[in-house]
C-alpha cells in the first residue's frame, strides 16, 4: 500500500463501515473528516491509552483489549475508544483489515464503540503499532498505589496468557507446538478480558488493583510497591502458570514471571480469601500468591532462594531476538 493517510474510499471501506455504535452517551463518532467524537458524560470518567507494537493480525483486537483491562484495573467499566493504526508500506488491505475486523469484532464483545482515530501507512515503523485510548466510567476509582502492609496478593487466571497467545502466534517455528497446542494457545485470546474480576473484586474491600502487563507478575507487583512506597513477598511457586506458558518459556529461555500478562489481575485486599472465594463462585480462577510489606519487593522460589525484584522490560522482546 502507498505511504500516508488512507484514501477517502479505502478509510470508508476499510474502517469506517466496520464500526457500528452502541452507546447512546456518543453523540458523534467516527467519520469523514470528523476530527473529534462527542460523548455525553455524568459521573466519574476514566481515560487510559495504550499501544500495541507486536503481535500481527491481532494487533487491533490487543490494543482494544488491553485499553479496557486498564480501566477495568481502575474499577470501571469502559464505553469508547479511538483506534489509531500506523502500518508500514508492506501491508496489504488484506493484513489491514483483518486488523480493524479483529478491532471491531472485540470492541463489539466489550460493548464498547470505536468513535474515531486514524489509521495512515508510513515508512517510519516496519510493523503495524496499533494505539488505543480507552474512555470508561466508574462510580469510584481503585488506583494501584491503596496496598498496605499486611494485605494479600491475589492474581486472577493464569500468568503469561497474553505472552503465550503472542509468541505462539508470531514465532510459531521457534517452538514445535503440536496441533493441540497451537489450538490452546490460540484460545488464550478469549481469555484476555479482567472485566468480569473487576466486576466481582469492586464488591469487596480492596486496596489496589493493576493488570498484568509489560514486565509480568514481578513487574506488575513492583509498580504497585513503588507507588504505594511498599514492599511485598512473592511466592513464586503460589503463581499459576499452565503448562504451554512454561513450555513456551523453557523453549526460549524465557522468565515466565516477567512475561506479559494481560488477562492475569493483580489484585490487593486486607481480606484475600473472601475475594477469592467469591471469584471462584463467579468461575473466575484466582490465587494468593503473598503479601504487601514495610519494604523490599522479594520473591521467594521454591528451594528457599530470595532474590529481590524490580520493574524490567518485558521477556516478549527477547522472544523475537532469538
Amino acid at each position: 500500500m502507498r505511504v500516508g493517510k488512507l484514501t477517502s474510499e479505502q478509510l470508508n471501506r476499510l474502517v469506517l463501515d466496520k464500526l457500528k455504535i452502541k452507546n447512546d452517551k456518543v453523540i458523534m463518532s467516527a467519520g469523514l473528516s470528523e476530527d473529534c467524537a462527542a460523548i455525553r458524560h455524568d459521573g466519574i470518567l476514566l481515560i487510559t491509552t495504550d499501544p500495541i507494537t507486536a503481535s500481527g493480525d491481532n494487533a487491533g483486537a490487543l490494543a482494544i483489549e488491553v485499553s479496557a483491562n486498564d480501566v477495568a484495573a481502575c474499577g470501571g467499566k469502559p464505553f469508547c475508544c479511538t483506534l489509531t493504526l500506523i502500518a508500514p508500506p508492506s501491508i496489504t488491505e488484506d493484513e489491514l483489515e483483518r486488523i480493524v475486523d479483529g478491532a471491531s469484532a472485540k470492541a463489539d464483545m466489550l460493548n464498547v464503540d470505536i468513535v474515531g482515530g486514524h489509521t495512515e501507512v508510513s515508512d517510519s515503523v516496519v510493523r503495524t503499532v496499533a494505539s488505543v485510548t480507552m474512555l470508561g466510567k466508574a462510580d469510584r476509582v481503585i488506583g494501584t498505589a491503596g496496598c498496605r502492609p499486611g494485605d494479600g496478593i491475589i492474581i486472577t487466571k493464569q500468568a503469561g496468557i497474553e505472552g503465550t497467545y503472542i509468541i505462539a502466534n508470531d514465532y510459531p517455528d521457534k517452538l514445535g507446538l503440536t496441533e493441540e497446542e497451537r489450538a490452546e494457545a490460540a484460545s488464550y485470546g478469549d481469555m484476555l478480558s479482567v472485566l468480569p474480576e473487576s466486576e466481582v473484586a469492586v464488591a469487596h474491600e480492596i486496596s489496589g488493583m493493576h493488570d498484568v502487563t509489560e514486565g509480568g507478575v514481578f513487574g506488575a507487583v513492583a509498580e504497585m510497591c513503588q507507588a504505594a512506597g511498599t514492599g511485598a513477598v512473592i511466592y513464586t511457586d503460589k503463581i499459576p502458570f499452565s503448562p504451554l506458558t512454561v513450555k513456551v518459556c523453557q523453549t526460549l529461555g524465557l522468565d515466565r514471571y516477567r512475561l506479559i500478562s494481560s488477562g492475569s489481575l493483580i489484585i490487593t485486599s486486607p481480606r484475600p480469601e473472601d475475594i477469592v472465594d467469591d471469584m471462584k463462585n463467579h468461575g473466575i480462577k484466582a490465587a494468593v500468591i503473598g503479601k504487601i510489606t514495610e519494604k523490599d519487593t522479594v520473591a521467594v522460589y521454591p528451594d528457599g532462594t530470595r532474590a529481590t525484584f524490580d520493574v524490567t522490560a518485558d521477556e516478549l522482546l527477547k522472544a523475537g531476538k532469538l
